[in-house]
């Protein structure tokens, strides 16, 4: 879920970004939804990267996950 624009011109949002920088405990709230809603999108999703060179370490110890995913 992502916010559209209604959402992000909602007349409440500058007072629940005040609460989240002045309030610990919101901040915390905030935080762990943001990371739950993350990681559900994530697992929805699947990701395609190319690299020009086909011995790239970083590119394969990313993306190979644990010899589940492939590099082309």
């Amino acid at each position: 879920m992502f916010l559209g624009p209604d959402m992000l011109n909602h007349p409440l949002r500058p007072k629940y970004e005040h609460l989240i920088r002045t309030d610990d405990d919101q901040f915390i709230r905030a935080i762990t939804e943001s990371s739950r809603l993350l990681a559900e999108n994530l697992a929805l999703r699947r990701f395609y990267c190319l690299t020009p060179f086909a011995d790239n370490t970083l590119m394969w110890s990313h993306y190979a996950d644990n010899h589940r995913g492939i590099c082309l």
